[in-house]
């Protein structure tokens, strides 16, 4: 079993910051947190082998591999010419009406995600462990600060989803980092 984080990333209408700078600051990030001394160009993604690939939506994905030997897989996904990945707050109805018809019981009206410029998805399991005591969780949450400062310097902002609850939180908002720390 794995931990899947995802982590909707809202840029400014006019930023030029592409898909591998944020592939880059999520694996900082990662690496910084496992704190393992592993954080180095040399540690990098050959991205483009293989290819990204691209959803019949339009959606395109940058990612690392398995095999690369980072902390998690990391992908992201992304709209060529910066527009969002999504504009608008988007259910789970929305994205699978076929899953939600006539189950007056549902999860359908939650949110599958906010609107965002990229969408980051960190892929670790649950077993991992770090120096430092950090296990997938902590470590995601790592990753998630980082990015935060990274994308508040940029004029941005970001939400993170608790897999556990599927609860979606600011950034920045201290009860969302406790709620997903399991320690």
């Amino acid at each position: 079993m794995t931990l899947l984080t995802a982590v909707a990333i809202r840029l400014p209408q006019d930023s030029t910051v592409g898909p591998r700078q944020v592939l880059d600051a999520a694996i900082e990030g990662l690496c910084r947190t496992a704190a393992d001394g592993r954080w180095g160009p040399h540690r990098m993604p050959v991205i483009g082998q293989p290819a990204p690939w691209c959803r019949a939506d339009g959606v395109h994905r940058v990612g690392t591999e398995i095999g690369q030997g980072f902390h998690a897989i990391t992908d992201v996904m992304y709209r060529p010419q910066g527009s969002a990945v999504f504009d608008r707050e988007v259910t789970y109805r929305q994205l699978y009406p076929q899953n939600y018809q006539g189950s007056p019981h549902d999860t359908g009206d939650d949110i599958a995600y906010p609107p965002c410029t990229y969408l980051l998805e960190m892929d670790t399991a649950y077993g991992a462990h770090y120096n430092n005591g950090v296990n997938a969780w902590s470590l995601h949450l790592g990753a998630i600060a980082h990015l935060q400062k990274w994308v508040e310097s940029l004029g941005g902002s970001l939400k993170f989803r608790d897999e556990a609850t599927g609860r979606w939180f600011d950034g920045d908002d201290e009860d969302g980092y406790r709620a997903m720390s399991r320690d």
